[in-house]
């Protein structure tokens, strides 16, 4: 693998959902059903509904077929944004092409995904918040502490996006992971392809 490929380029499956799963659970990352619950607590099922007719919709709508390839953007606007979920995705569309096309963010635009993720997690402010994920990008590159991703810088942009309020403590949990992976005697045939251990 290509080192700076972000971690759904990992092709050992069973590894990389191992690595996600143990971050994802110990960064407490909630369910569809928990955000439902506290969203909607008294008609949970009516909003499960509502999205799920608002998801079939969306995906049917040609002006959001750029979409098709990531299905996931659809359930997160119709469960964020019952009230107008395609309202909420033309807003996401504009800031994609408007990240895409400002060359302050080039940097990103071989991987694209990045600019999705950006826009529909940080709705009001997407050029604040990539402008974050370069600083936070630039600071772990530069932290010693995690001069082993050096050669899979991919794993600094993953962990930007994906924990902007903390990415040093979610790269210290990666780090603790691949520790306790490496030392697990289940995974000891990955020992000797350093790539795939380290998932970047």
């Amino acid at each position: 693998m290509r080192a700076g490929k972000p971690i759904h380029h990992v092709r050992d499956k069973t590894l990389k959902r191992l690595i996600l799963y143990k971050l994802l659970v110990d960064l407490g990352t909630p369910g569809i059903f928990r955000q439902v619950a506290v969203s909607n607590p008294s008609d949970p099922k009516g909003a499960l509904r509502k999205a799920q007719a608002a998801i079939a919709e969306l995906k049917g709508d040609e002006e959001f077929a750029e979409f098709r390839d990531t299905p996931g953007i659809f359930r997160q606007v119709a469960v964020g944004y019952p009230s107008d979920p395609k309202g909420a995705l033309r807003k996401v569309q504009a800031a994609i092409a408007e990240l895409k096309g400002d060359d302050e963010f080039a940097e990103f635009r071989d991987t694209p995904s990045i600019f999705q993720r950006v826009a529909i997690h940080n709705p009001s402010d997407p050029k604040g918040a990539l402008r974050k994920v370069q600083g936070s990008i630039t600071e772990l590159k530069g932290d010693d502490k995690f001069a082993e991703f050096r050669d899979a810088p991919g794993i600094f942009r993953e962990v930007a996006v994906g924990y902007p309020s903390d990415p040093k403590g979610a790269l210290r949990k990666v780090q603790a992971v691949i520790a306790e992976l490496k030392g697990d005697a289940e995974f000891a045939e990955f020992r000797d392809t350093k790539r795939i251990v380290t998932a970047w």
